[in-house]
């Protein structure tokens, strides 16, 4: 049997790359009691999480944006916690963000898409990293391990009114 591989070329790889990121923010807290020593992660029906999107940065010179979200997730203990009251003091509480570079290739999109590109797509392509991070600190934190649960950031976006992006005419100097 003949080698058979075949070449990819520009009609299968996306002109709007992906090329780095860094957790920026990474706060655990817990309350030093018998009962937070005791909970597991798999026990999800009480963790509850929120999401914020960045407005994404978009330096036209350089065609690059810089985008982003904060994620938090908080312990819920039912007995103990008022979810109506605005500012709480949780249990366990873990409050990590997450950025990232992105980069147009050519004029290939129209305005409509690079926008939902910058504003939801960004976030799916960073959510990963920063749930591997986040799980992997509960299970060296002796929390056991756990699968957090798939987010849909076109939702989030639409939900998010306040998301716009920053366009800057500074070029990046790298």
């Amino acid at each position: 049997m003949e080698n058979d591989t075949t070449h990819v070329g520009s009609s299968v790889t996306s002109d709007f790359q992906f090329f780095n990121y860094k957790i920026d923010k990474f706060v655990f807290k817990m309350k030093p009691q018998i009962k937070n020593l005791l909970i597991s992660t798999t026990e999800m029906d009480n963790w509850r999480f929120g999401v914020k999107i960045h407005n994404p940065k978009y330096f036209k010179k350089n065609q690059v944006f810089i985008a982003g979200l904060d994620f938090n997730m908080i312990y819920v203990d039912p007995k103990t916690i008022d979810l109506k009251k605005e500012e709480q003091d949780f249990d366990i509480s873990i409050q990590t963000s997450i950025s990232g570079c992105f980069k147009e290739i050519g004029n290939a999109f129209t305005q409509v898409q690079i926008l939902d590109l910058a504003k939801c797509q960004t976030s799916a392509i960073l959510f990963p990293f920063l749930r591997s991070a986040i799980t992997s600190y509960f299970g060296l934190a002796g929390f056991g391990s756990f699968v957090m649960p798939l987010m849909n950031f076109v939702e989030i976006a639409k939900d998010q009114k306040d998301l716009s992006i920053e366009e800057i005419d500074e070029e990046i100097i790298s």
